[in-house]
């Protein structure tokens, strides 16, 4: 019909501080959520931890994402998570826990697992409540 599409041209000078922009206003959590949805069903929870959800990344940072899942593999995730890629230019790091093995990391006091859950969390799927269940 009469639809007009844009897209932005990533040569341009000012590319760089629209996308900080439109970032801050739509966020990172809403293209992350659309490339796991496929995968909702298996996903416990998923957020994204480190400096973007601290909100000292910029625009090069790499995007921290942890997913608990019982059932899904890296390359599940690696595979659902390339559109986001592509659509933030950013690379994005996921760190792959079932329910077990982050129970068992947290009760053994494993350093880094500590550290991701209790910094600031940027909720993907799920919620706080759900790191716990099972």
């Amino acid at each position: 019909g009469n639809q007009r599409h844009y897209q932005a041209n990533a040569e341009a000078p000012i590319h760089a501080e629209l996308v900080g922009i439109i970032r801050k206003t739509i966020g990172l959590a809403e293209p992350l959520r659309k490339a796991l949805v496929p995968l909702a069903g298996k996903i416990t929870a998923a957020f994204v931890y480190g400096s973007v959800a601290k909100r000292s990344d910029t625009a090069s940072s790499d995007i921290d994402l942890l997913i608990l899942s019982d059932s899904l593999t890296y390359a599940d995730i690696v595979g659902a998570l390339h559109p986001a890629i592509e659509q933030l230019g950013r690379e994005i790091h996921p760190t792959l826990y079932s329910r077990t093995e982050l129970a068992k990391r947290i009760k053994q006091g494993n350093a880094f697992v500590a550290r991701v859950l209790e910094q600031p969390k940027l909720w993907v799927m799920g919620g706080e409540s759900d790191l716990c269940a099972g």
